[in-house]
């Protein structure tokens, strides 16, 4: 017969009460011990609005978002003071005309804005700086079957400074455990392409999803982005049984294909001979397929999902010729719901 000890402890105190200290063991420091107060502040503010005109033919937007970030630093034992305040407004517009009663084009600009930092090298501390972006986008969308199935097509242009890259250079002096040397490059990036998306209902048992992005991303020089392909195809593909036997079961099967990529951000400065780097390696184009069945009976439902399903052994992403990740191994998870 076991013992119950449940009501031996006094409840009100704790369990195990902390030991007295010995008087030359000085006890644990708080955040501020060393006289210091830190104060960082995010603050943003939306505006929105929609203007319908000719009918509903004619859809108007626009807003803004205005960012404030503040930090503040001050040192009480050093006597020492800092405050940086930075904000920045980021507007937005579209406007989309339906052409017909299920077509439309739509023009749309938007510009965005992300506080960031850098290493300036020289064992100085990390500085400020805002990434700033601008895009433009242009395209067409379309419905069939009863508005069950939406088409898109769309061409975009984008652009962003700003973007904090390690020198490949600090790289290899820091392989011996030194500190950072060089500062952080600051690139450009540009981006350009088209995009494809559908999504919707065929018949009211087979649903579809898919896309297809052909794009360019480079930076100043002309460099590709690491591990940013070119290529992207994305699909999925469901059919759900609402009748006989197999009424409740539903089965999926989807893909998404990435093409070849660069492994590596090369130095956008070229050599003490005037020539410009090259990347280490690329990494090959893949094609993973994922599948994925459902079944309800009464109140109990399972759901079945194989992620990689041809247990594909390839890389994935790479930074550098001595870091490099796989994509997943296969993986089958069963779950199973019971609602009460």
């Amino acid at each position: 017969m076991y013992e119950d000890i449940t009501d031996i402890y006094d409840k009100t105190q704790p369990f195990l009460p902390n030991a007295p200290r010995p008087i030359w063991i000085p006890g644990p420091r708080d955040a501020n011990g060393e006289g210091k107060d830190l104060q960082n502040k995010d603050i943003q503010y939306y505006i929105h609005t929609q203007v319908d005109t000719f009918r509903k033919r004619l859809i108007l937007t626009g807003g803004g978002v205005y960012q404030k970030r503040v930090r503040e630093n001050v040192n009480y034992t050093r006597n020492s003071h800092s405050y940086d305040s930075r904000s920045k407004v980021i507007p937005s517009a579209a406007i989309l005309f339906r052409v017909m009663s299920n077509a439309s084009v739509y023009v749309a600009y938007s510009q965005d804005a992300n506080a960031a930092s850098y290493y300036p090298g020289g064992g100085l501390p990390n500085e400020d700086v805002w990434q700033e972006g601008e895009q433009g986008e242009v395209g067409i969308k379309m419905d069939f079957f009863n508005r069950r199935l939406s088409i898109s097509v769309s061409y975009f242009d984008i652009e962003q400074n700003n973007q904090p890259v390690t020198d490949p250079r600090d790289i290899e002096a820091r392989r011996g455990g030194t500190d950072r040397i060089y500062p952080q490059l600051l690139n450009e990036m540009t981006n350009e392409g088209f995009e494809f998306d559908i999504s919707g209902q065929i018949t009211p048992n087979l649903s579809v999803l898919g896309s297809a992005t052909k794009q360019k991303k480079r930076n100043q020089v002309g460099f590709r982005e690491a591990n940013t392909p070119d290529t992207m195809y994305n699909g999925f593909i469901r059919y759900g049984f609402s009748s006989g036997a197999l009424d409740g079961l539903s089965v999926n099967l989807g893909f998404n294909h990435a093409g070849k990529a660069a492994g590596n951000n090369p130095n956008v400065n070229p050599t003490v001979l005037g020539v410009p780097h090259q990347y280490m390696h690329f990494l090959p184009a893949r094609t993973i397929f994922n599948a994925g069945a459902s079944y309800k009976w009464g109140d109990v439902s399972f759901q079945l999902n194989i992620d990689n399903l041809l247990d594909e052994d390839k890389p994935m992403n790479s930074q550098g010729r001595h870091d490099m990740a796989l994509v997943p191994p296969r993986n089958i998870r069963l779950t199973t719901t019971y609602r009460f």
